[in-house]
C-alpha cells in the first residue's frame, strides 16, 4: 500500500510539473517585432491574422489557450488535491476542513474548469487552424486526443452513456498519468513546431 501512494505522489507531482511546462512553452519565442503596433508585446500578432510566410502560427491564440486551460485545471488539481487529503486526514477538525474546502470547489470553482477549459479547447481549434504544420502530424493526434479527453469529461459531467462508460470516462479523464502524458504530447508539438 505505502508504493502506491509513493506512486501516486511522483505522478500527481509530474502532472502539476507537466502542466507548468505546457504553459511556459507555450509562449513560442518567434523572431516578431515586438512592439506594440502589432498588439501587445510579445503575442506576435499578425495583420488580419493571416501567416507571413516562415511563421509558425498565431501565437495569440495559442498563448491564449494556454493560459485558459492553465487557469482552468487549477480547479481540477484543487479537487484531487482535496480528495487525497481526506483519505488521509484521520482527525475529525482537519477531515472538515478537507471536505469543506473540496465541497466549495465542487460546487464553486468547478464550474470554471467546465467553462474555462471548452473555451480553451475552442481557441485551441482556433490556434490549429492558423498554424498548421506540415512537417510533423504531432499536433493533429495531440488536437485529437486532446477532443476526445474532453469528450470524457463532457460524458462524466452530463452522464451520458451507461454507469461503466461513466465510470471508465472517470477513470481515464481524472488519471495524472493521461493527463501528464497529454501535457507532454503538447509541449513536444510546440518544440517540434517552434
Amino acid at each position: 500500500m505505502e508504493w502506491r501512494n509513493r506512486f501516486g505522489k511522483c505522478v500527481f507531482l509530474l502532472a502539476c510539473l507537466a502542466s507548468a511546462l505546457f504553459v511556459w512553452s507555450a509562449r513560442a519565442d518567434h523572431d516578431h517585432d515586438h512592439s506594440l503596433k502589432h498588439g501587445f508585446p510579445g503575442w506576435g500578432i499578425e495583420s488580419k491574422g493571416r501567416l507571413r510566410q516562415g511563421d509558425h502560427g498565431n501565437e495569440a491564440t495559442g498563448e491564449t489557450a494556454a493560459w485558459l486551460f492553465a487557469v482552468a485545471n487549477v480547479p481540477a488539481v484543487l479537487g484531487f488535491a482535496a480528495r487525497r487529503m481526506l483519505k488521509r486526514t484521520r482527525s475529525n477538525p482537519a477531515r472538515k476542513k478537507w471536505a469543506d474546502l473540496y465541497t466549495f470547489n465542487k460546487k464553486r470553482l468547478m464550474p470554471i474548469h467546465y467553462v474555462g477549459n471548452l473555451s480553451a479547447l475552442g481557441i485551441a481549434l482556433w490556434h490549429f487552424v492558423l498554424s498548421r504544420c506540415r512537417s510533423t502530424s504531432l499536433p493533429e493526434w495531440t488536437l485529437a486526443l486532446l477532443l476526445g479527453f474532453a469528450l470524457l469529461g463532457v460524458l462524466m459531467k452530463l452522464r451520458l452513456g451507461s454507469q461503466s462508460l461513466i465510470k471508465t470516462a472517470r477513470t481515464l479523464h481524472t488519471n495524472p498519468v493521461v493527463v501528464a502524458t497529454l501535457f507532454l504530447l503538447l509541449w513536444l508539438g510546440h518544440q517540434m513546431v517552434d
